[in-house]
């Protein structure tokens, strides 16, 4: 069913309607004819040569797009900025059969005296376009989109396409300022779990940033080409220096093919990252690298060698940087549009989340926060939906608009769902879960990141996800844990060796609220020991505890009660839990 839609309230894209129509035209583009083999290719602003986007096919023709917001109508000045389009499409693509012209009006056949009509102006120009490249040898095919063919795709039963429709025309949902409240009220949700003043940066956000596609990432390939050609010219010169020009040939050959692969355009959200073909090809580059260096142990003299045994070398590393970083944990995610985040109770992983949403929604890309322990054992997208304030919209096009958001932010969407484990969780999710992620994965734009306490990891179906472990402040406990007490007004230990609770940030804020409690500023001395540590944190649990349950200080119920529930695990218990039964006997007796 075609729908009837007013161009004149398009989203903005980039600052203009303009810049919206024609990302809308892109994005639609993108959808039509996805043969085997062939490539997307999006121009990018200011670099339009004519079209905003083509698709090349393996058989080398090119079909194009340009998109024209002639919003007021389309008069002659309209056909001569048309026609120099078409001109430069022509020109940059030799192998261009099909120009799509996409307008936001259906051009009207009004016929007023001698005044041409739109229709008419439209194929006055198009006949003649055709007659013209005939004549120069090329054969187009010049192809109308209007206002009612855009219509008509957005209206398609298919969520791909109304999910766009969606997202272009409805000025409110899925606007910047709508992700923004979203989250800013499951941060506030989250209360101290969330702590933006005492932010650490952690290297795990790296794995957040991998599955979004984050555009910067992205870049650093062609930065590695610039290093290995840089260095592949220093060497090769040299082997040339030393009438070795048959190995330099070699090592140029073996290094061209990972240069140009490197310094392609990025990969498309919806496809892979060659990362096996890179592997492959620094091989190769490896390979015929070492074998030079063979060439000139065995060739040039001693006193010679040095030079180009450096260059050689030096290349070899730029070369073999590519592999260790392709094979490093952040790139083997980037193909991947799940991530489960566990760790221990406390150890930051909703934090994590909400600060990856936070830094996302100030670059402009989509994400949206969802906190497990605020549903309900029942259907999680009605729910989710709910919450977001779209409950007269279907799962499949509330998703289809947050992939075309996606789309126009050069990024993944991420729907993050905190805390799988919490309230109703297992219940919730254990046979609901593998169907909920088979829907966001029929949408090729959204990632999907998942935060469970590592206990309860084995309950519910994850293991078939990409999985990474919260390490809280572990191999960062110095410098985390100096700048969050710095940020708290906290004196740090004196020790320079802390101990492992302080990798634990639920350990770090538990202590000092505590010394907020107290009026200190100052840990006390001695904290390097773990009794001693142990000892204080009790405390500010059992502080925070009486305080929010308004128990009789003098009483000590919460002292009393971990204490002895310590002391039952590490008698009968597993040395970190107790059955459940035992557990309310024992804390019943506490009186």
């Amino acid at each position: 069913m075609a729908l009837s839609l007013d161009f004149k309230v398009i989203r903005e894209h980039r600052g203009t309607q303009n810049g919206g129509f024609e990302e809308l035209c892109c994005q639609l583009a993108a959808l039509e004819d996805p043969a085997a083999g062939s490539r997307f290719i999006r121009k990018g602003p200011g670099a339009d040569q004519g079209l905003e986007c083509y698709r090349a096919y393996t058989d080398g023709h090119e079909v194009g797009w340009q998109a024209k917001y002639f919003i007021d109508g389309f008069e002659d000045g309209q056909v001569g900025n048309l026609a120099d389009s078409l001109k430069r499409a022509l020109s940059a693509h030799p192998q261009l059969t099909r120009f799509v012209v996409c307008l936001p009006v259906d051009l009207r056949d009004n016929q007023s005296g001698k005044k041409a009509s739109e229709v008419q102006r439209y194929e006055r120009w198009r006949k003649k376009s055709v007659d013209d490249a005939a004549a120069n040898g090329r054969t187009i095919e010049i192809e109308l989109w209007s206002a009612s063919s855009i219509g008509e795709r957005l209206g398609r039963d298919d969520p791909m396409y109304s999910g766009r429709a969606r997202y272009w025309f409805d000025a409110v949902t899925f606007s910047s300022a709508w992700f923004h409240d979203k989250l800013d009220v499951q941060r506030h949700n989250l209360g101290e779990r969330y702590s933006p003043e005492s932010h650490v940066e952690l290297p795990i956000q790296m794995a957040l940033q991998a599955v979004a596609r984050d555009p910067e990432i992205l870049a650093t390939p062609a930065t590695w080409a610039a290093e290995i050609t840089y260095k592949m010219d220093g060497a090769v010169g040299s082997l040339s220096r030393e009438k070795l020009s048959s190995a330099a040939d070699r090592v140029r050959r073996a290094c061209e093919p990972l240069l140009k692969s490197l310094g392609a355009r990025p990969a498309a959200l919806e496809a892979s990252v060659p990362l096996a073909d890179w592997a492959t090809l620094a091989a190769a580059g490896i390979t015929s690298i070492s074998e030079a260096l063979t060439e000139v142990e065995d060739k040039v003299t001693e006193k010679s060698r040095y030079l180009p045994r450096k260059d050689l070398f030096d290349l070899y590393s730029a070369v073999d940087r590519v592999r260790d970083e392709i094979a490093s944990e952040c790139w083997q995610l980037m193909n991947k549009r799940e991530l489960v985040i566990s760790g221990p109770g406390g150890i930051g992983k909703s934090h994590l989340v909400a600060d990856f949403g936070h830094k996302q929604l100030e670059a402009g890309r989509p994400f949206i926060l969802v906190l497990s322990g605020s549903l309900t054992d029942g259907d999680p997208w009605e729910q989710i939906r709910g919450q977001l304030d779209l409950t007269q919209v279907t799962n499949a096009n509330f998703l289809g608009a947050l992939d075309a958001a996606a789309e126009a932010a050069d990024c993944r969407a991420v729907l993050a769902i905190d805390a799988l484990n919490e309230r109703h969780g297992i219940a919730l999710w254990e046979t609901r879960l593998p169907g909920f992620i088979r829907l966001v994965q029929k949408f090729p734009r959204l990632a999907l990141v998942l935060t469970i306490r590592s206990t309860y990891y084995r309950f519910l179906p994850l293991k078939d996800l990409a999985r990474v472990v919260h390490p809280g402040f572990a191999g960062h406990a110095g410098a985390a844990a100096k700048t969050y007490l710095d940020r708290r007004g906290v004196a740090r230990p004196s020790s320079p060796n802390l101990a492992r609770e302080f990798e634990n940030p639920l350990f770090l804020r538990t202590c000092c609220e505590y010394l907020d409690t107290e009026g200190l500023k100052q840990l006390p001395k001695g904290m390097d020991g773990v009794t001693a540590i142990f000892d204080f944190y009790l405390t500010a649990v059992a502080d925070k505890v009486q305080r929010e349950l308004k128990l009789i200080p003098e009483r000590k119920i919460p002292r009393k009660a971990l204490e002895q529930f310590l002391e039952a695990c590490a008698a009968h218990g597993d040395g970190g839990s107790l059955p459940m039964d035992d557990t309310i006997k024992l804390l019943e007796g506490i009186h």
